[in-house]
């Protein structure tokens, strides 16, 4: 209610002025004798007092302030705004209690009405008025212009309304101003958030400070953070690591979210083709992505910087998914040297599934043009599968053996179970190119099988994967002995593409003979079982013939081709006999 206090200050002081005028400007006052000081006497103007601080330079400062303030930028209407004190109302109230008694003062010395003897002095009362608006101004320039916004008890409500106020109102400079300016403030509120589940009854400041930070989790203001100001995302993070009860999560996850879609933002400038300090130290990877325990807690929670919305991954190109596949190694990295994989992680599952969802859009790479190879659903497929041969050769490192061979279906989450039902995934959307043959053959030769299942780096952590994806893989092929399905049709179609149809010399073959194992069950049951899942479930025999392979209906055999149609003959192509 400041304005009705100043309504009523008005009101009051007017009536005193009528008072004052009527009882001492008649001249009809009793006079005073208690002391020489209170002796009251008409009221003179010294010679040499005119032109101090009268009231046309008062206004003349004013309007000049004024005008200043106006103009200037809003963060320094923000730190006015959160000061403890009301500056505005303080100001305002100021401004009209000089005015008036600037009036008053001329009035009544031009009238030379009665005054006490210490007050009858025009030069010393103006001087006084001097003081009290300089004091003034210099207040409001610290609140504005000097000292940085801080949280604390005086101001907490204020800080909560004017910036959910701002925040709300979604402008971009004035989002940046704010960030910028929540640098000096952001560790008094993290200090009193994190109060909350400590106290038992925590205090109105902490109370505010939380709601504080829930604000700051709106996705506008996050884009600016990222885009302008990626100091306080860091300065969050590392608070955020000191004061674990502070609700961080949703911040985190927005924050992280847009590093990752934001390819202008800092984080781009850490890859190989970076500069400088951000290069070789990658605050952003390790303070951001690279915190396991951090990372973690807002998993655990709702949501990670690792969790990415789905309808975004939809929307990424190579470079964004480039950024992910960093992000998602700088946290895999951490999270296996500090548990090994014992610990289930929440954050983990959810980055298989977001690798998972990048290579869905596999099946819409057959129908492109001769640029495939640019699209973001092959650059997915091509990053998941680098993921799978990243967290191998960091397993391997680390000698971290799987906790069984056989796959687990309780929790924790082994990091090898994990990884091959990744594979299996990127297997299973692989097999939607189908044609044409090279095309085929590059993504699931050449990317999907070559490239996870590395012949040139033989290791206990390669051989472990490879035995689980093998074992998924044959599954799935033996479930159409009971449940003929496209799915398997499809797995099948893939295995007979990419191992072929003679079996290899696991002897002499060093490079292919680890494929010895699969290649044999799945020729034995293709041999066995072929012609009866496609005479008596025909719409799958387009599914189970991909690339090179072909079907020769009349001799009851498949036929695979060399691949080179100019010199293509009868004699170069491999039969595999049906029964």
């Amino acid at each position: 209610m400041p304005k009705d206090l100043i309504f009523r200050a008005i009101v009051v002081a007017t009536l005193a002025v009528i008072v004052a005028i009527v009882l001492f400007g008649t001249g009809s006052a009793p006079i005073l004798h208690l002391s020489d000081w209170l002796a009251l006497e008409p009221a003179h103007v010294e010679g040499d007092a005119t032109g101090i601080f009268g009231l046309a330079e008062f206004f003349a400062i004013l309007a000049l302030f004024v005008t200043i303030f106006n103009v200037s930028d809003f963060r320094y209407r923000y730190r006015a705004s959160v000061w403890p004190l009301n500056v505005r109302t303080i100001g305002l109230g100021a401004i009209i209690s000089i005015s008036l008694i600037l009036i008053l003062t001329e009035f009544w010395f031009q009238n030379h009405f009665l005054l006490p003897h210490f007050l009858n002095s025009y030069a010393n009362l103006k001087l006084v008025l001097a003081t009290f608006f300089a004091a003034i101004v210099y207040v409001f320039v610290a609140a504005c212009f000097v000292w940085p916004p801080r949280f604390w008890q005086m101001n907490a409500r204020r800080f909560y309304e004017v910036t959910n106020y701002y925040v709300h109102q979604g402008n971009t400079d004035r989002l940046q101003a704010i960030a910028e300016e929540l640098s000096s403030a952001i560790e008094d509120i993290f200090v009193y958030a994190s109060k909350i589940q400590i106290d038992d009854n925590p205090s109105l400041t902490s109370l505010l400070a939380h709601d504080v930070m829930l604000i700051l989790a709106d996705r506008r203001f996050c884009h600016v953070v990222v885009d302008r100001v990626p100091g306080l995302a860091l300065r969050c993070f590392r608070l955020a690591s000191t004061y674990p009860t502070v609700p961080f999560a949703d911040f985190a996850h927005f924050i992280g979210q847009e590093f990752i879609a934001n390819t202008n933002s800092a984080f781009y400038r850490e890859d190989v083709f970076g500069s400088g300090y951000s290069r070789y130290a990658k605050p952003i990877s390790n303070a951001v992505f690279g915190n396991y325990e951090l990372v973690e807690r807002c998993a655990s929670k709702r949501w990670s910087p690792l969790d990415v919305d789905y309808r975004k991954i939809g929307r990424f190109d190579e470079e964004t998914i480039e950024g992910f596949y960093r992000a998602a190694t700088s946290f895999v990295t951490v999270y296996l040297e500090k548990t090994r994989g014992r610990i289930h992680s929440y954050a983990f599952a959810r980055l298989l599934g977001s690798f998972e969802s990048m290579t869905s859009q596999m099946s819409t790479v057959e129908s492109m043009g001769e640029s495939w190879y640019r699209s973001p659903a092959y650059a997915g497929l091509s990053h998941s599968i680098r993921f799978i041969e990243f967290a191998v050769k960091v397993m391997d490192k680390l000698q971290i053996a799987p906790t069984s061979l056989r796959e687990r279906k309780d929790l924790p989450l082994d990091p090898y179970d994990g990884l091959a039902a990744l594979f299996y995934e990127a297997v299973l959307h692989a097999a939607f190119v189908a044609q044409p043959e090279f095309r085929c053959w590059d993504i699931q030769h050449n990317v999907v099988w070559a490239g996870a299942l590395n012949f040139y780096q033989p290791s206990k952590a390669l051989a472990a994967l490879k035995f689980k994806i093998r074992r998924k893989l044959y599954d799935k092929i033996r479930e159409m002995d009971r449940f003929p399905n496209f799915v398997g049709a499809r797995i099948l179609g893939f295995c007979l593409n990419v191992l072929g149809l003679q079996l290899i010399n696991r002897h002499k073959n060093y490079l292919h003979r680890w494929d010895y194992p699969l290649q044999c069950v799945v020729l034995h049951w293709t041999k066995r079982n072929f012609r009866w899942l496609t005479e008596e479930y025909p719409n799958l025999l387009p599914v189970c013939l991909q690339g090179f392979i072909s079907y020769d209906k009349d001799g009851h055999r498949l036929a695979q081709a060399n691949g080179n149609k100019i010199r293509q003959t009868p004699s170069s192509l491999i039969y595999l006999d049906l029964d």
